[in-house]
């Protein structure tokens, strides 16, 4: 899969690790803001990675244009144990299941939203 780790997600590494094609904010653009980093995701065809729910509401709420698919970790504390986890099965769901798709998953639960104009 092609993801865009925002700057927030400090697991690029382990995305890597296991045969991902992953672009990390920190590295490539620090500091961009987030309709910059929705633009890049859009633009290079990734699944964005965030911790940041701002991404859903410049989408839902203001009409940004999204891109390709957004996973939204709520996590509080973002554990790295449980952040692993949650990646690994994310691989092993696979991009059609994220595909058009605004996921929002927690510790315990995962729910989907179709993004606008996802068929």
């Amino acid at each position: 899969m092609k993801w865009l780790a925002d700057e927030n997600i400090p697991k690029g590494a382990f995305l890597r690790q296991h045969g991902e094609d992953v672009v990390a904010i920190a590295e490539s653009n620090p500091g961009i803001c987030d309709e910059q980093v929705i633009g890049f995701a859009r633009d290079q065809q990734r699944i964005l990675l965030s911790f940041d729910r701002d991404h859903g509401d410049l989408i839902f709420g203001r009409a940004f244009a999204p891109p390709r698919a957004v996973v939204y970790l709520r996590l509080y504390p973002p554990n790295t144990e449980t952040l692993e986890q949650i990646l690994a099965g994310l691989m092993a769901l696979g991009e059609k299941i994220l595909d058009g798709q605004f996921t929002v998953i927690s510790e315990d639960n995962m729910r989907q939203r179709a993004l606008p104009g996802a068929s």
